[in-house]
């Protein structure tokens, strides 16, 4: 799809808003198990040596995790989370990747420190570590839609078309609701030149939003099926509701600060 530039501080509140969510379901989660369930053996794939976090892989090419604690019990899981949020909040992000990255050897599945970090390091732009991150999400929890979401951004980024459409296929059959996929979906196909399902899913959205897919249709991704018959009927349908929507709205009169309708 098209790229689009979003602003940096609406980026990261909007994490925020996403970590808070997290991080309320993770407490039921936490305190419902003692803490010794929790803590995990830090001897897994990832590394636990020290590493610059300009550094993004060790020797053997995996992604590293940062740690200068050497106390797996005396790490509160859902203490650490809301210092993450804190640190984001305040426009500490780096703070919250360290964080991040401690807990990541001491939890290294525990869904809300994959999701958050892996979240973290794709807004930021760094997706090749965010995807390792998110194919162990997927792998463990495959009913993850945000991570497959993330994930098939980034295949798609790299135009690694096929490893998107398989993730958003996946979505889509878990969600017949998601437009995002449905959206990407005819996006990539058109791409491809593969106009039968470009259309097939372009028409899905369409039955889905129906008029406002006239400013989606924009995007340069659609630039291959953009002058087929199919493609004009559906955004001229698409317009005729605009329109229509438009001439039934009630007649509107500003008095002072409110708003009358007759």
């Amino acid at each position: 799809m098209g790229n689009r530039a979003f602003n940096p501080l609406i980026v990261v509140l909007l994490f925020v808003v996403l970590i808070t969510f997290i991080i309320v379901n993770v407490r039921s989660d936490y305190f419902s198990h003692g803490k010794e369930d929790k803590v995990q053996d830090s001897k897994n794939e990832f590394s636990p040596v020290p590493l610059k976090l300009t550094r993004q892989f060790n020797a053997q090419g995996k992604f590293t995790p940062r740690t200068n604690t050497s106390d797996p019990a005396g790490m509160d899981l859902y203490s650490s989370l809301n210092l993450v949020r804190s640190d984001l909040s305040s426009g500490r992000t780096q703070d919250a990747e360290n964080r991040l990255r401690d807990l990541l050897v001491f939890f290294p599945e525990d869904r809300a420190v994959l999701t958050m970090l892996s979240g973290l390091l794709y807004l930021t732009d760094r997706n090749n570590e965010s995807k390792y991150l998110l194919i162990k999400l997927v792998t463990l929890y495959p009913e993850d839609i945000y991570a497959r979401e993330n994930l098939a951004f980034i295949y798609e980024k790299n135009k690694d078309y096929d490893k998107a459409i398989a993730e958003f296929i996946a979505i889509t059959s878990m969600s017949n609701e998601n437009v995002v996929s449905l959206v990407h979906l005819a996006g990539i196909y058109s791409i491809q030149n593969d106009r039968d399902k470009a259309l097939a899913y372009f028409k899905a959205v369409y039955s889905k939003i129906g008029k406002n897919i006239i400013s989606i249709s924009l995007d340069p991704s659609f630039d291959n099926i953009r002058n087929t018959p199919e493609f004009i009927l559906i955004i001229e349908e698409a317009k005729k509701q605009k329109s229509s929507s438009v001439l039934n709205v009630p007649h509107k009169m500003l008095i002072g600060d409110g708003i009358s309708y007759h």
